[in-house]
C-alpha cells in the first residue's frame, strides 16, 4: 500500500473519500508511492508578503510522488460533472448547479509547485522533476473524452476507476512521458519533508482518535436495522466476527422488550461482561421486574441456592472446586433445570449472547426448560462469534444449530452481522493477520483511527517502560484515563505492565475479579484478555505475546485485538519478530 499522508480523510468531499479509500486499498505496485492528501502552497514562499495575493493559499486535493516517474497533482471534483456552453459544471445532491475549472486549478498549482521547488531546492531538482496532473470525476463519467489542452490519459472518471482503476490510470498517466528520469527515492524523501515537514505526533493522535470514535457512532445505528429478523422470526441464531454489534443488538432488543411488559432473560458467558451489563441496565429492571440480565452462571447459582438443590451445589464445588470444569459444563446445568421445576420459573424471550460458548448439550435443555413454549415454540435470539474462538471450547456454527434443532425439531435460521461497528479498518486487518486469517471477517466502514502499533521487548523491565510511555502518549493527547486498558494473557503480579506505573503518574488497577470496574481519577485499568473478552475499549495496549502460531495463542490474540476500537498498541517478545512481521506483510482479502 502506499504511504498516505496524512492517514487518514477528514475531508467533507465525497469525491475524495472515494479516491483516499482507493489509495488506502492499493496493492504491492504501489509500496514506493507517497501520496499527500490535501496540500497547501502559499502564492509566495517569502516570510514576508509583499503583495496581498502573496498571502494566497492554492490547494492540491492528492499529490502522488512515484520514484523513478514523477509527481502528478490530482484535481478531484466529486459529484455529478457535465458540460454547458462548453463549461464543466458540477452539480451536488441538493441539485444545485455551478461552474468548475479543474484544468486551470490543476495547471495552477503545477506551476506554484514547480516555484516551490526552485526557491526550497535550485533549478537543477526542478527541472529534472517531472511534473504532471489528471483530473479526476469519481462519481460521473466525464462529458468530454477529450480536451484541447489534455490528454485522454489524464482525464480519470468513473467510468475508468470501474473498468481500469485508479493505480492503472495513475501508471497510464506516468507513462507519458518516456524520457529521462532522476526522481529518486531520495529526491521524493527530500520534496516530502518540505512539504509535509514533522509536526506534533501527539496532536495527530488525539485527532486521529477524535475522528474514528465520531465514525464508530455514526455506525452503530446501522445494525439496528437487522432487529426486524428479530420481530419477523420465532428463533434465530445470530453470527458475526468481533466488533459487529452483537451485544449491542441483544440489548437494544432487551431494553425494548422491558418498556413493552415482555418477561425476558438476557445471559452472557463472561463473568465481567455479565457485571457491566446488569450494572448499567438496572433502571431497565426498575421498569419490568420480569426481566434478567445477567451471566447464565450467576442466574442458575442464584436460583440452584433458593432450593432445596442449595446443598447439593456447596457439596459439589466443595468437592471439586468453585472453578472446576465439570462443575460449569454438568453440575450447574443439572441442577439448574431441577430448580427450575420448583420455582415455575419462565421467560417470555430468551436471548443469549456469546452462545458459541454456551451451547452445550446441558445447557441447551436448561434454556429449553427456561423458556416458555421451549425452543420448539418460544420466542429467543442467539448471538455468537463462531470464527475464532476456542478459548472456552466453543463449538461450530453447524453443530450448535443441530443441537438446538434437537429439541426444537427445526435447523434455526441464520442472520449474518458483516458490519464493523467497533474496530477502525487498520485494527480490524492487523486482527485478521495476527489472528490466521485469509480474509478480513467483516467490513469496516470506519478509515479513521492510528495505526497498528507493534513494538518488541526483550526484558520484563523493558516492556514496562514502553507501556509507560504508551500511556503518556495517550494521556498526552487528550485520551481519558478509564479509556485505556492494558490487556494480557497474564494475571498482572506476572505481566510485563508490573511496575509501569512507578512513575506514580498514573495507577494500574486489576479489573480481572472486579463486580464493579469502574475507574476514577489517573487509574488505568488492567485485566486478563479471557476475562475482558465481550467488552471493548478506545485505546488497547496488549502485553506479554509470546506465541501467534497455535491455534490457542491466535485465537487470544483475536479476542485482544478486536477488544480496540481506535488504538491498538502491541507489546510481543523479540524472538517472534520475524514471525509478527511475516504475518503482518502477508496478503490478505478484504470482505
Amino acid at each position: 500500500m502506499a504511504r498516505i499522508i496524512p492517514d487518514y480523510c477528514d475531508s467533507d468531499s465525497h469525491g475524495e473519500k472515494m479516491i483516499f479509500d482507493l489509495f488506502r486499498k492499493s496493492d504491492h505496485q504501489t509500496l514506493d508511492w507517497v501520496v499527500i492528501h490535501s496540500q497547501n502552497l502559499k502564492h509566495s514562499q517569502s516570510k514576508h508578503a509583499l503583495k496581498p495575493q502573496d498571502l494566497l493559499l492554492f490547494e492540491a486535493d492528492f499529490i502522488v510522488l512515484i520514484p523513478n516517474k514523477g509527481i502528478y497533482i490530482l484535481e478531484v471534483k466529486g459529484g455529478g460533472i457535465d458540460c454547458q456552453n462548453g463549461i464543466l459544471v458540477t452539480k451536488n445532491a441538493k441539485g444545485e448547479i455551478k461552474p468548475i475549472d479543474p484544468v486551470f486549478q490543476a495547471k495552477r498549482y503545477k506551476h506554484h509547485l514547480i516555484r516551490y521547488l526552485e526557491e526550497i531546492f535550485g533549478q537543477e531538482t526542478s527541472l529534472n522533476t517531472l511534473i504532471d496532473f489528471a483530473i479526476v470525476f469519481p462519481q460521473s463519467p466525464t462529458p468530454l473524452r477529450k480536451l484541447p489542452d489534455l490528454d485522454e490519459c489524464q482525464i480519470i472518471d468513473s467510468h475508468k476507476l470501474s473498468t481500469d482503476g485508479l493505480i492503472k490510470s495513475l501508471i497510464d498517466l506516468s507513462d507519458r512521458y518516456k524520457g529521462p528520469n532522476k526522481f529518486t527515492t531520495e529526491v521524493r524523501d527530500k520534496i516530502v519533508g518540505f512539504l509535509r515537514p514533522s509536526f506534533d505526533p501527539v496532536k495527530l493522535l488525539g485527532t486521529q482518535l477524535n475522528a474514528s470514535e465520531s465514525t464508530i457512532k455514526k455506525l452503530t445505528s446501522e445494525q439496528y436495522e437487522r432487529l426486524d429478523d428479530i420481530k419477523y422470526n420465532q428463533g434465530m441464531i445470530f453470527i458475526g466476527a468481533a466488533g459487529t454489534g452483537k451485544t449491542t443488538l441483544a440489548l437494544e432488543q432487551f431494553s425494548r422488550n422491558c418498556l413493552n411488559g415482555v418477561s425476558t432473560a438476557f445471559f452472557c458467558y463472561n463473568r465481567l461482561l455479565g457485571n457491566v451489563l446488569e450494572r448499567e441496565n438496572r433502571s431497565k429492571l426498575l421498569i419490568n421486574k420480569n426481566c434478567r440480565i445477567s451471566t447464565i452462571h450467576s442466574a442458575m447459582n442464584e436460583w440452584i441456592k433458593a432450593t432445596k438443590f442449595s446443598k447439593e451445589l456447596a457439596d459439589a464445588e466443595e468437592s471439586l472446586g468453585k472453578e472446576s470444569e465439570e462443575l460449569y459444563k454438568k453440575i450447574y446445568p443439572e441442577l439448574a433445570i431441577k430448580a427450575l421445576d420448583e420455582l415455575k420459573i419462565k421467560f417470555e424471550h430468551l436471548i443469549l449472547d456469546e452462545s458459541q460458548d454456551v451451547i452445550s448439550e446441558p445447557y441447551v435443555r436448561f434454556l429449553d426448560k427456561l423458556l416458555l413454549g421451549g425452543l420448539k415454540n418460544g420466542k429467543w435470539t442467539f448471538f455468537g462469534d463462531f470464527e475464532q474462538q476456542v478459548i472456552y471450547g466453543a463449538i461450530n456454527l453447524e453443530e450448535a444449530r443441530k443441537r438446538i434443532a434437537s429439541l426444537s425439531e427445526n435447523l434455526p435460521p441464520v442472520g449474518q452481522l458483516k458490519i464493523n461497528c467497533r474496530n477502525s479498518a487498520k485494527i480490524a486487518i492487523e486482527t485478521a493477520k495476527i489472528s490466521g486469517f485469509e480474509r478480513v471477517p467483516t467490513k469496516s466502514l470506519n478509515h479513521e483511527g492510528t495505526d497498528v502499533a507493534i513494538d518488541f521487548y526483550k526484558t520484563p523491565n523493558e516492556q514496562a517502560k514502553y507501556v509507560a510511555n504508551e500511556i503518556k502518549k495517550l494521556v498526552a493527547a487528550g485520551v481519558q484515563y478509564s479509556d485505556i486498558i492494558i490487556l494480557s494473557t497474564r494475571r498482572l503480579s506476572l505481566s510485563g505492565a508490573n511496575g509501569a506505573d512507578a512513575s506514580g503518574a498514573f495507577r494500574i488497577i486489576d479489573v480481572t475479579q472486579s463486580k464493579t470496574p469502574s475507574l476514577i481519577g489517573n487509574q488505568i485499568g488492567f485485566c486478563t484478555i479471557q476475562a475482558f473478552k465481550g467488552l471493548e475499549a478506545v485505546a488497547v495496549i496488549i502485553c506479554d505475546i509470546e506465541n501467534v502460531e497455535d491455534l490457542e495463542s491466535k485465537s487470544t490474540n483475536y479476542v485482544g485485538m478486536s477488544r480496540a476500537k481506535s488504538h491498538l498498541c502491541i507489546f510481543a517478545n523479540s524472538t517472534i519478530r520475524d514471525t509478527v512481521i511475516n504475518l503482518r506483510n502477508k496478503k490478505i482479502f478484504n470482505s
